[in-house]
């Protein structure tokens, strides 16, 4: 519906919606199948970039093999590619944008700075919060290279400036002009964001996965446009836990489930390693150093995220970068054990420590990510795979006992009479009507 509404003029421009439209066109009947085909080819791109990128880094071959590994078998990261939602495109982009950086950082020419510029356009242009880090990755490369002092053949640092900036802004007045011709705002933004609701859903009382649709609730009721210091902090740390707030899709649920997804990689894999890697390169003060790009990709897509929700959809822009830290604590403990004999237990114990650390952060929330709602997809698929009666009913009997609402109950009460148990259909819903 969103691809027919924008190649009718009736949507803002965006990077996910030109290409579901021009898909559209080439092929009606199949493309949905094209675009999950494009966000699978995505992925395999994502994962030859953080190669790329670790070898950048320094990394040896096999350990950046391996980084790319970690991202190519991301449960997440598959099941979103499987959807039809803009998560994996922007998640390519954004990690595309990374990959420019470190592709440009040393090109002289002019149209290598004017395609980097438009290069780093790209994610704002894929979903709103990316435009903080393109704005971010635009002013960090500028000052990258001048302090590197790489500058154009006999050019000034001005010019510099004038070619990277020329194919951003370039790009950013396109687009707009885009909108006003088809009549909408001039912002080239994918969608005009409602600052009102962002910040009164990220001040909602509590963050629990099995009950995201209190969010709403508390956003349309509360009038506050106060950022919450506590909140934002715990959303912060929600950021680097290996749980997930999931919405519309439970990445745990059907990860656990579903072959061959429950062979994959986890976040609950991931991420107690990854922060052990970002805390080892903190600990060796490379803060500033190749990996700062790294951390400003981190710290600059987290912020949106903190100031709204670190819902499971908008987190997975940050797996390829988590898949590199998580390989940095083997590089560091294998570069270690090169060393003298007292580094090579200083090295192991600071290792050892850091992963336990890790793994106890990310074990302490008390929240299961598992909903009544996930059960009961669940049951409905089984009906569809013709599944035996008892099988699914004690799947819906599962739901309604996890979250005893009207929504599980009616589900539980309508297999039952299916089946021609009124009597006890009957009994379910006695307590809601």
């Amino acid at each position: 519906a969103f691809a027919e509404l924008f190649m009718k003029g009736n949507m803002h421009f965006s990077i996910y919606r030109l290409l579901c439209g021009i898909l559209l066109k080439i092929s009606p009947d199949n493309f949905i199948d094209l675009i999950i085909l494009f966000q699978l080819l995505c992925g395999v791109i994502i994962s030859f970039l953080v190669v790329y990128v670790s070898r950048r880094l320094g990394y040896r071959k096999n350990s950046a093999m391996l980084c790319g590994i970690l991202c190519a078998s991301y449960s997440t990261a598959m099941i979103y590619e499987c959807f039809t939602l803009p998560e994996s495109f922007f998640v390519f982009f954004c990690f595309l944008s990374v990959a420019g950086f470190f592709y440009f950082r040393k090109r002289n020419s002019a149209s290598a700075l004017v395609f980097s510029g438009i290069l780093f356009c790209l994610p704002a242009l894929t979903r709103i919060s990316g435009m903080l880090w393109s704005l971010s990755l635009i002013l960090i490369f500028y000052f990258y290279r001048s302090l590197k002092r790489i500058k154009l053949k006999q050019a000034s640092k001005g010019a510099i400036f004038f070619f990277s900036f020329a194919g951003f802004l370039g790009i950013l007045i396109i687009v707009s002009l885009f909108n006003v011709i088809k009549g909408h705002n001039f912002l080239p933004l994918p969608a005009i964001p409602d600052i009102k609701y962002i910040i009164s859903a990220g001040n909602s009382n509590t963050i629990i996965p099995s009950d995201y649709s209190r969010y709403e609730e508390d956003a349309s009721a509360d009038k506050s446009v106060k950022l919450s210091v506590s909140k934002l902090f715990e959303k912060f740390l929600m950021v680097f836990h290996h749980r997930e707030i999931p919405n519309n899709i439970n990445c745990y649920f059907i990860s656990d489930v579903m072959f061959p997804l429950m062979w994959t990689i986890k976040s609950r894999i991931i991420l107690p390693v990854s922060i052990t890697g970002i805390l080892i390169l903190l600990f060796e003060f490379k803060f500033f150093s190749r990996f700062s790009i790294l951390f400003a990709y981190l710290i600059f897509l987290t912020l949106p995220m903190v100031v709204f929700l670190p819902l499971a959809r908008y987190r997975l822009a940050l797996y390829p970068v988590f898949c590199i830290f998580a390989v940095y604590p083997m590089v560091f403990l294998e570069h270690k054990l090169q060393a003298k004999t007292y580094q090579k237990y200083l090295a192991t114990a600071v290792f050892f420590a850091l992963i336990t650390l890790s793994i106890l952060f990310t074990n302490d929330y008390k929240y299961s990510s598992l909903r009544a709602t996930d059960l009961i997809s669940f049951a409905i698929g089984m009906e569809e795979c013709a599944y035996d009666d008892l099988s699914v009913e004690m799947v819906y009997r599962e739901a309604f006992m996890l979250e005893t609402n009207a929504q599980s109950a009616i589900y539980l009460s309508s297999f039952l009479m299916k089946k021609n148990d009124f009597a006890g259909a009957v009994a379910v819903l006695r307590n809601f009507y």
